[in-house]
C-alpha cells in the first residue's frame, strides 16, 4: 500500500520533458521564473499546507492564554459541559487535522517536487548547453561548465523549496502572531513591531552583500572545478611534458582564490547573525518587562501574558533560522546569476525561420574535378 502512495505522488511531474519554448531565457528573475514556473501546482500545495500548520502552531500559545483565563473563572464542577465543545475542536485539530495535513505537505515536498526538480531542471539546462556553438566550449573550460550547470541546479532547487517550506512558514506564523497578539491588547505587539521593523531593514540590507558575494564564491568554485578536472583530461600532455608543478601551482592559485572569496562570504555572514543575537535577546527582555508592566496595571489579564511571551520566545528562536534560511535563499540567488551568465547565453547559430527538417535518403561521396599537386 505504501509503495503505491509513494508511487503515485512521484509521478505527478515527467522528469525529462521539455518545455514547449526549450530556449531558456536570459536575466536572472526570468531564469529562475522558467524553471519555478512548472511546478507551481505542486508548490502551491506545499504553500497551503505549510501555511495551515504555522496558523495552528500560532494556535498553541494563544489557546494556552485562553486557558489560564478559563481557569481562573470556570466552575470546576460544570468546565466540561460548558466548554466540552471547544475542547473537543483543539482535540480534533491537533490530533486529525495537523497529521493530515503534515503528512500530505510532506509527501508532496519530499516525493512529488524534491527528487523532479533537480532531475527535470538538470536535463533542460543540459539540453541546452548542447546545443550552444562550438566555440562556446572551446572559450571555456568543460569542467566549469559542467560544475556551474550543476551549481545552479541545486542552488534552483534549494531556493524553491526553502522559498515554498520555510520563508512561507515563517510568514505566515509571523502574521498570524502579530495579529493574535493585536487581537489581545495592540500594546502587546508593540515590541514585537519594532524589532520587526529594525530586522527587516538590516537584513534586507546585508543579504543583497550576501547575494554578490555568494556570486563570486560560486564563479570560484566553479573555475576551481574545471581548472583541475581540465588537468586531468589533459594528463597525456600533462606526463609528456612534465607539467606536474606548473599544474600544481595553478591548482594552487585557483584554490586561494576560492578560500579568499569564501572568507569574505563568511564575514557577510558574521556580519547578519552577531547583531541579530543581540537584537533577540533585547525584544525578549523589553517584551517580558512591557507585558508583565501592563498586567500590574490591570489592562491585560493573565492568560494574555501567557500566550505572548511563549509566542515572543518562539518569534526569537525562530529569527536565527528564518535569517538562515533568508540567508541561504540568496546565496543560492548569487550562485543562479552566476550560472545563469554562461548557461543562458543566447545559441550563436540557430536554424533559419521555418527550416524543414533535414531528410537524407541515402549516402554518397562524389569527387569533381579533384587534383593533386
Amino acid at each position: 500500500m505504501f509503495e503505491k502512495i509513494f508511487s503515485w505522488f512521484e509521478n505527478r511531474y515527467k522528469p525529462l520533458e521539455l518545455q514547449p519554448n526549450p530556449a531558456i531565457p536570459s536575466g536572472v528573475w526570468a531564469f529562475i521564473s522558467y524553471f519555478v514556473s512548472q511546478f507551481k501546482g505542486g508548490l502551491s500545495m506545499v504553500v497551503l499546507g505549510i501555511g495551515t500548520l504555522a496558523v495552528i502552531d500560532v494556535m498553541k500559545p494563544v489557546a494556552l492564554g485562553w486557558l489560564v483565563d478559563l481557569l481562573t473563572t470556570a466552575n470546576r464542577e460544570t468546565i466540561f459541559a460548558d466548554y466540552g465543545w471547544a475542547f473537543s475542536i483543539a482535540g480534533v485539530v491537533v490530533l486529525l487535522i495537523a497529521p493530515l495535513v503534515l503528512i500530505l505537505t510532506f509527501l508532496v515536498m519530499h516525493q512529488t517536487l524534491f527528487p523532479v526538480l533537480f532531475t527535470r531542471i538538470r536535463a533542460q539546462l543540459h539540453w541546452y548547453v548542447l546545443r550552444q556553438s562550438w566555440p562556446y566550449f572551446q572559450n571555456d573550460f568543460a569542467g566549469r561548465i559542467a560544475a556551474k550547470a550543476d551549481q545552479t541546479t541545486h542552488a534552483l532547487r534549494d531556493m524553491t523549496m526553502n522559498s515554498a517550506d520555510a520563508l512561507c512558514y515563517a510568514a505566515i506564523y509571523l502574521i498570524t502572531a502579530i495579529t493574535a497578539l493585536m487581537t489581545a491588547d495592540w500594546r502587546l505587539a508593540v515590541p514585537l513591531l519594532v524589532w520587526l521593523v529594525i530586522i527587516a531593514f538590516y537584513v534586507g540590507f546585508m543579504v543583497r552583500k550576501l547575494a554578490v558575494a555568494s556570486e563570486k564564491v560560486s564563479d570560484a568554485r566553479s573555475t576551481l572545478t574545471g581548472a583541475i578536472i581540465d588537468s586531468y583530461t589533459n594528463i597525456q600532455l600533462v606526463k609528456m611534458f612534465a607539467l606536474n608543478k606548473h599544474e600544481d601551482s595553478y591548482a594552487a592559485e585557483k584554490l586561494m582564490d576560492a578560500q579568499s572569496t569564501s572568507e569574505r562570504f563568511f564575514r557577510v555572514v558574521n556580519g547578519i547573525w552577531l547583531p541579530l543575537e543581540l537584537c533577540n535577546y533585547v525584544m525578549i527582555a523589553s517584551s517580558a518587562a512591557y507585558g508583565i508592566y501592563l498586567w500590574q496595571q490591570g489592562v491585560v489579564s493573565t492568560g494574555a501574558l501567557a500566550m505572548a511571551l511563549p509566542l515572543v520566545i518562539r518569534l526569537a528562536g525562530m529569527s536565527n533560522w528564518i535569517t538562515g534560511v533568508v540567508t541561504r535563499i540568496f546565496e543560492n540567488i548569487g550562485t543562479i546569476r552566476d550560472g545563469e551568465k554562461l548557461i543562458a547565453q543566447p545559441w550563436t547559430i540557430t536554424d533559419a525561420e521555418n527550416a524543414k527538417e533535414l531528410q537524407v535518403s541515402g549516402g554518397e561521396i562524389h569527387f569533381d574535378d579533384v587534383r593533386f599537386s
